[in-house]
């Protein structure tokens, strides 16, 4: 069985490879999906998996997050017994997730086994993303991309033998949605498979109090963040415009470029953690610096190949089929680079404990989002909502990003006058 603390002897490389195989995985899952639903199908199987990672979110920034950036700098001992409590704290937290999920089902997927499959699910990848953001911080990246690559061979596996047997319902993806949640169980029974070591109500208790207190604005910009960039599905649905298949499709192929940003959210907090501890507020800016140019570069390169080759890519992957997402897939992609530069800011923020601004930067799109966004998907349909989620993502890269230079100059500045 799976030692839980395991070797701290890991690079980076590993980490890129975890989120290449994560992306890379999640695509071709989506790729299979859309083939074998219909178009509603695909959508409703979209709404349902997008409600799912809406709950993921918060449980992210409220669980996984402050695991690896208060976990950073503490003793083996300590992290673990910290871990063991995460978890415990998600299994408190679920009942509130799947009544977030009936009442989403209820508006925008009413079926009883897409609602069944869906809480399966995000029971799964919580303990997943929780496993996986230990192994990050103990810097075992090896571990972490050994386990995505059983959990996504597993996953497309069932998939494939899903899609040549002709027996799914196509127009819900449940059986789609299945799949990846008994796919995602089998690692997890292997991870989690030894004694359970109990936690005690006051160590749940000091535990949740601290990381509420250290990632409060964090959980709080998360529902800013939906209802920023994530809210135009649903507005979509809720205006029953033509296009939500065709959008999800477009989607789907910029979350594999997630891959990045993914890395991004993993490592770099951590990593800042222990640059500002080391090294102080310069070294931190110079980190930062040199991060944003190389992800930055890679970035626009990416986006270059991707607006220009939009229209073979959907013909290539999908026939047919969605032939309205080449163009959405073109303007979309803008949101990438935003996405990037947001997501360097919020790992430098979290590290500066500065996680105040990710809030106010996401209300920033989210009060786009609901006053202009919500005009230009009634006027425009899909492409205002193409055209508000590219904005939308623009404002809290900006903001946050302007706020973490000002903090660190100010502390760097800070820094020299006691020099």
């Amino acid at each position: 069985m799976l030692k839980l603390h395991l070797s701290t002897t890991g690079s980076p490389v590993w980490a890129i490879a975890d989120q290449l195989i994560v992306s890379g995985g999640s695509f071709c899952t989506s790729l299979i999906a859309a083939y074998v639903l219909t178009k509603n199908g695909f959508a409703t199987y979209s709404l349902a998996l997008l409600s799912v990672q809406f709950i993921l979110s918060f449980e992210r920034a409220l669980l996984a997050q402050p695991l690896a950036v208060l976990g950073a700098t503490e003793q083996p001992e300590a992290l673990l017994r910290r871990y063991k409590t995460v978890l415990q704290l998600l299994w408190l937290c679920t009942p509130a997730g799947c009544c977030v999920l009936i009442a989403a089902s209820a508006a925008f997927f009413p079926d009883v086994f897409v609602l069944g499959a869906t809480a399966a699910l995000l029971l799964i990848l919580g303990i997943q993303e929780i496993f996986r953001r230990y192994l990050y911080t103990v810097r075992n990246f090896r571990a972490a991309t050994l386990w995505s690559c059983l959990t996504y061979c597993l996953q497309l596996a069932l998939l494939a033998s899903l899609s040549s047997s002709g027996n799914a319902r196509r127009d819900s993806g449940f059986e789609v949605l299945i799949a990846c949640a008994i796919a995602g169980a089998l690692p997890l029974v292997l991870s989690l498979g030894r004694r359970r070591q109990n936690v005690t109500a006051g160590a749940l208790r000091a535990t949740f109090v601290e990381h509420w207190k250290f990632a409060k604005w964090v959980v709080y910009s998360q529902l800013v963040f939906w209802t920023s960039t994530q809210a135009y599905p649903f507005l979509l649905e809720g205006y029953k415009a033509e296009g939500l298949a065709d959008f999800f499709v477009a989607n789907s192929l910029l979350n594999v470029l997630n891959v990045l940003r993914t890395a991004i959210g993993n490592y770099l907090p951590t990593r800042a953690s222990a640059v500002l501890n080391d090294g102080g507020p310069r070294e931190l800016a110079k980190f930062m610096f040199r991060n944003v140019w190389i992800y930055a570069a890679t970035s626009l390169l990416i986006l270059v190949v991707l607006i220009s080759s939009s229209a073979l890519l959907i013909e290539t992957l999908y026939g047919g089929k969605y032939a309205a997402a080449a163009p959405l897939l073109a303007l979309m992609s803008l949101a990438h680079l935003a996405y990037v530069i947001s997501a360097i800011g919020n790992a430098i923020g979290l590290a500066l404990r500065a996680t105040k601004w990710i809030f106010i930067g996401n209300s920033l799109g989210a009060a786009f989002s609901m006053t202009i966004g919500v005009a230009l998907v009634h006027k425009f349909g899909v492409w205002g909502a193409a055209v508000g989620y590219v904005l939308a993502a623009a404002l809290p890269a900006i903001a946050q990003g302007a706020n973490v230079v000002f903090t660190l100059r100010e502390q760097v500045a800070s820094e020299s006058v006691r020099d």
